[in-house]
């Protein structure tokens, strides 16, 4: 899973190395990791404007370094692996929540991505 967040720089960067808040166009960055992440997945679906889950041979490490080359420093991003849960649950509980899921994984909002991560995890 990839999931990144964009910040506009910070006030230190403005004032001392006049970058206005033009010069980074978010638009573009978001184009530029779309574009990215879709040449270098295996598959990928993208549930929320700036997390996507993908399939890929890649290493959390690998996407880290190549997707803050297009990401500025005062960025967030999270990458992870995602992994069955292949632990046995004896008190019941449900590891595992979706909003707006519905009834079933397969209903909702997001239930085409729900389906498609069970596929690829499950």
């Amino acid at each position: 899973m990839i999931s990144y967040d964009l910040i506009g720089p910070d006030s230190w960067e403005s004032k001392f190395m006049f970058l206005g808040p033009k010069e980074r166009d978010p638009k573009k960055v978001y184009d530029d990791l779309e574009q990215f992440i879709k040449a270098n997945a295996t598959e990928a679906r993208r549930p929320l404007k700036s997390q996507w889950f993908v399939e890929t041979k890649e290493t959390p490490n690998w996407w880290t370094t190549k997707l803050m080359k297009i990401l500025g420093h005062n960025d967030r991003l999270f990458v992870c692996r995602i992994f069955p849960n292949s632990m046995p649950d004896p008190d019941g509980r449900q590891d595992t929540a979706y909003a707006g899921a519905g009834a079933g994984a397969g209903a909702g909002a997001m239930g085409s991505e729900i389906e498609w991560l069970d596929s690829h995890v499950g």
